[in-house]
């Protein structure tokens, strides 16, 4: 009896070491690999990148306001051009970094794609408008 009970014991012992292992390896690969590039975006005299994880590296002209766009998080792809950039975000926001005045995306909502043109910005919204 004492045999049998230390078997199934040691069993049991082995499948939770095994589930926790398995779990570890999961919070592993989901929170610690590297992000990858996922949008590129080129415009101006500056070229950027969207992370897998959000955030957007930038290569270009400093002396623009530009790279501040290395501090936005939760971005999901941008477009810009000589003078501005835009991001959509991933809760359908866009945030902008430019020089121009004119330029208000405050109301933006639900959007889903953007473009940036010479002196203006487009956004489509989830409904198609």
């Amino acid at each position: 009896m004492k045999r049998r009970c230390s078997k199934h014991l040691f069993l049991g012992i082995g499948i939770i070491a095994l589930l926790v292992g398995i779990a570890v390896a999961i919070c592993i690969y989901i929170f610690h690999r590297e992000p990858r590039i996922s949008q590129v975006n080129a415009g101006g005299h500056v070229s950027m990148a969207v992370m897998t994880d959000g955030s957007v590296l930038y290569a270009g002209d400093y002396q623009t306001a530009q790279w501040k766009v290395t501090r936005w998080k939760n971005v999901k792809s941008v477009a810009s051009n000589y003078a501005y950039t835009a991001g959509l975000m991933k809760n359908g926001t866009v945030e902008l970094v430019s020089g121009k005045k004119s330029m208000d995306t405050t109301d933006w909502k639900k959007i889903t794609k953007i473009s940036a043109g010479m002196d203006h910005l487009v956004g489509l919204r989830r409904d198609g408008t």
